[in-house]
């Protein structure tokens, strides 16, 4: 063990060492002549101590006993320091004044800032020049020449770190005040000094703002949404947000087609029915009269059914999903079933009864859901096809929720409502896909496509840092890798993203650069149907990091940021990886997040 690591009980056992024996010199630990010198041994070591800090003290970065000695020589604290800097605050303006060597360009006030723990970006302007500028261009004047801004975070919080903060000390603290000073002090005199603390929403409950934009193409066919009030169903033409539910997220589904083409008519026109009356003339679930229909089951021994055939031949080994909108009245047992395509197995019951019960079901049923929705009840089946024949869909009334396919039985008169019914090829549910009012036909609903420029746009020319927040939908997490948000140049051959891999419930980000694919790293798992957030972030370097619901960082190598433009939400360049779920926040910072911050940035979101 070196000298300068003695510690107080070796001390005191050095100096008895030393002394001579008898008994008018004692050892024991309550002798008088002990604790003198337990006492010298105490002394000794404190400042023993207190010499090997100097070597921390001798270095600005860590010094602690000697920093006021160090603030003084360099004229600190002074007006730029804050009311109460924390010590490891005071230790880094120490640093940026001893370190700093003037200078002129973006870099070096990038610099200076970081050395006092701020992430910045800056943007420099030109007038408007005719011949040099383009279309579009903002008419700036002269003056713009000389300005400058500078984009930082609206708060960098600094926590109470174990071994660097000291007794006293708040456990958080914030404010931007030293930065502002310190640049305006360092700006050449005849420079204009702009501080844009800029968070960049671009999409929040009820609102998708510019300069975000939204596509869906829709030829000739209406998509829908749950209304404001959670119950009625609203319908939007295309390009339209679909804000869904009480909760007022943003409905992002991929492209589906309705393959039954009277979708609004169940058990009415194109339905042919078997041992019921109907009529199409109830309130239907858009609240509308003449979107429903009044269901009578007859009292004869039958299977009480409306069954449409499609146009469409199934193919061996395909998943089909169909969906039916339906109200209970006297009648409160229901089958929905595929005709020869799904052969014996493709069919499943429910109990329209509370929240709703998912009965029994043929083998060939890989998933069934029931909802209630206010006074109706959404019911799923996805089944796979084991025959190529045409698809039929059949909704039916039953007695029983363990009754088999297609079963028969004496009717009594009993009533029900039905609504929509739309079949989709594919694993994934999806909201209702309708043709026009007394226009029926396969109705096509092309991907929501969510894009925004940082560069055009939000003039975000380097570092970036994205925040996410939504769900991914429990119907749609078996099917393809969903992408929930990827940046890219424009091609195929630089991007990073973020996406759910298919049957895992894991969050993956991976990368492309010059068109050549890295590993990629694994987030952890998410649940369907649950809120989760998100949070990307790329440095000047290429450095990606990310963190999930606020845990800790993960960090790949990314893509050079001056490559990266275009931002996209729940979709690739195509539609290929398109998400099906809500978003409820995204929001653009133009920097990129310290790892100590990103998590608490992720965090907030859930506020």
């Amino acid at each position: 063990m070196a000298d300068s690591d003695r510690t107080e009980a070796e001390l005191l056992a050095a100096a008895q060492a030393l002394m001579p024996t008898g008994p008018v010199w004692p050892r024991e630990t309550g002798a008088t002549q002990t604790r003198i010198l337990a006492g010298v041994a105490a002394t000794a070591a404190r400042l023993r101590a207190r010499a090997r800090a100097l070597l921390d003290d001798a270095f600005p970065a860590s010094a602690f006993y000697l920093l006021p000695e160090w603030e003084e020589a360099l004229g600190l604290p002074d007006a730029c320091s804050g009311a109460a800097p924390t010590l490891q605050g005071r230790r880094d303006q120490v640093v940026a004044r001893l370190t700093a060597r003037g200078g002129q360009s973006r870099a070096y006030f990038i610099g200076v800032a970081a050395a006092l723990g701020f992430p910045v970006t800056i943007r420099e302007f030109a007038p408007f020049r005719i011949g040099g500028s383009v279309v579009g261009a903002p008419l700036l004047g002269d003056d713009w020449a000389f300005a400058w801004e500078i984009s930082a975070p609206e708060q960098v919080i600094r926590a109470f770190e174990l071994g660097t903060s000291v007794v006293g000390e708040p456990l958080r603290s914030w404010g931007n005040g030293a930065l502002e000073c310190v640049l305006r002090r360092l700006a050449p005199a005849h420079t204009i000094l702009i501080f844009a603390y800029r968070v960049e929403t671009v999409l929040a409950p009820a609102q998708l703002i510019a300069p975000l934009a939204l596509t869906r193409a829709q030829p000739g066919s209406r998509s829908a949404a749950l209304g404001a009030d959670g119950v009625i169903w609203q319908e939007f033409p295309a390009d339209a947000p679909r804000f869904h539910g009480t909760s007022r997220r943003l409905l992002r589904e991929g492209s589906k087609t309705n393959i039954i083409a009277d979708a609004r008519t169940a058990f009415g026109a194109g339905w042919s029915n078997t041992g019921i009356a109907a009529v199409v003339s109830a309130v239907g679930p858009d609240g509308v009269a003449g979107q429903g229909a009044l269901v009578t089951e007859s009292t004869t021994t039958s299977n009480h059914r409306s069954q449409h055939n499609t146009s469409v031949t199934a193919e061996i080994g395909v998943s089909y999903t169909l969906h039916w909108l339906v109200r209970a009245g006297t009648c409160t047992n229901v089958q929905l079933c595929f005709s020869l395509s799904h052969g014996s197995t493709g069919y499943q019951n429910f109990g329209l009864t509370g929240d709703g019960v998912v009965g029994t079901g043929g083998s060939g049923v890989s998933r069934a859901t029931i909802r209630r929705i206010g006074d109706w009840y959404l019911c799923r089946m996805t089944a796979t096809a084991t025959a190529a024949a045409i698809v039929s869909a059949i909704l039916m009334m039953g007695n029983l929720l363990a009754n088999g396919r297609l079963a028969s039985f004496p009717g009594t008169g009993r009533t029900l409502t039905s609504g929509w019914a739309w079949l989709t090829e594919g694993v994934a549910a999806t909201s209702p896909i309708l043709p026009a009012i007394g226009a029926p036909e396969v109705s096509a609903r092309e991907a929501d496509i969510l894009t925004v420029n940082l560069r055009a746009s939000l003039e975000i020319e380097g570092p970036f840092t994205v925040l996410w927040r939504g769900l991914l939908a429990a119907g749609a997490m078996d099917g393809a890798d969903q992408v929930l948000l990827q940046v890219d140049a424009g091609t195929f051959d630089d991007f990073i993203r973020i996406r759910h891999v298919s049957g895992t419930g894991l969050l993956r980000t991976s990368r492309t650069a010059a068109g050549v694919s890295a590993s990629a790293s694994d987030l952890g798992p998410v649940a369907g149907d649950s809120l989760f957030s998100l949070g990307l972030s790329l440095d000047a370097d290429g450095r990606m990091t990310v963190s999930l619901d606020g845990g800790a960082v993960v960090a790949v190598t990314g893509v050079a940021t001056d490559v990266l433009a275009i931002l996209r939400l729940g979709c690739t360049l195509t539609d290929f990886g398109a998400m099906s779920g809500q978003i409820e926040k995204v929001r653009v910072l133009p920097y990129a997040s310290a790892d100590g911050d990103l998590p608490a940035l992720v965090a907030a979101l859930s506020a």
